[in-house]
């Protein structure tokens, strides 16, 4: 059986705290399934003065440097922790990777200011992971560092079915023992048909456990990018999850679509999990009677911790 494993792409001449929340938050995901943490230093390219070349003491001493920051940070995780080597070329680099450790999830911290990372990242590597269909998590400068109690999981009320990496995820989210409740986000406050249609969606894409049953929140505002944060600030969650269609990743992410907007306004990690076209299914819903009641239900064995109030 392979190693779990969770990627994390780390910008060393950053140095940010986002970079290092996002490695100790993989770590800690990691080590929930006894899996491991592979670090990938992501080279900053040295840009030589008009007419000069580049001074190689100058990139030896860039490349020492940011060895030993790549050193640092492992030995701060716990758990299993490996280094990969660097990458310069993350469009193709990134694909190595994939092939080499086959990632069960990639997580990137995100900086407050668009640093090397977040552009290469969003403009190289997207294409890849639309292509591979992984999973992304991506943590936000100054988010807290502990495995999620409360995930909100956004529906659209569009049908979609989990592609097979997100699939795989799966044993690993339950690991967590985290609550879950669904957000919406609904054009009128009388549209309580869409708030339905959407949950429906959750359960039949395979997103969550059919036999439990989940809370709802639902937001009336618009556009729908800012319903879905404010739905996460309203039910205190620790992590968003998005269902991304892949026709529309690197378009939503590129844009401003809901995933650009989502991403750089949320308070708490965001976990974009790769979808794929609904297959055919009855009308008869999958979800157990009473799913609209507010309380939490079982989805774990850990402790839960409530939802505010009015929520």
């Amino acid at each position: 059986m392979m190693t779990p494993t969770v990627l994390v792409v780390v910008d060393p001449s950053a140095a940010s705290r986002a970079a290092h929340a996002a490695a100790q938050l993989a770590a800690l995901i990691a080590a929930a399934v006894a899996g491991r943490v592979v670090l990938v230093p992501l080279a900053a390219p040295m840009l030589p003065a008009p007419g000069l070349d580049p001074e190689l003491p100058d990139y030896y001493q860039q490349q020492l440097t940011e060895a030993l920051a790549m050193a640092d940070l492992a030995r701060q995780l716990p758990g299993t922790v490996e280094v990969a080597a660097r990458v310069e070329d993350l469009d193709h680099g990134l694909a190595d990777l994939l092939h080499r450790w086959y990632p069960l999830l990639l997580v990137l911290g995100l900086a407050p200011e668009h640093h090397l990372l977040d552009q290469l990242l969003l403009h190289q590597a997207l294409p890849v992971l639309r292509d591979a269909g992984l999973p992304l998590l991506l943590v936000p400068d100054g988010s807290p560092v502990r495995l999620p109690e409360l995930v909100a999981v956004a529906a659209d009320g569009e049908e979609f079915h989990l592609a097979a990496a997100a699939q795989s995820l799966q044993p690993l989210l339950h690991s967590w023992h985290a609550a879950y409740c669904i957000v919406h986000v609904a054009e009128t406050p009388a549209d309580e048909a869409t708030m339905t249609r959407a949950t429906d969606t959750v359960y039949h894409g395979g997103l969550l456990p059919g036999l439990a049953h989940f809370p709802t929140h639902r937001v009336c505002q618009q556009p729908r990018r800012a319903g879905l944060v404010q739905a996460a600030r309203d039910v205190q969650a620790d992590l968003l999850v998005l269902p991304t269609r892949s026709r529309r990743l690197v378009e939503s992410l590129f844009t401003s679509g809901v995933a650009a907007y989502v991403i750089r306004h949320s308070p708490v990690p965001v976990l974009l999990l790769p979808t794929t076209a609904a297959p055919v299914r009855s009308a008869s819903p999958v979800y157990p009677a009473g799913l609209a009641s507010r309380k939490l239900g079982p989805s774990g064995a850990g402790k839960r911790r409530p939802l505010p109030p009015g929520v």
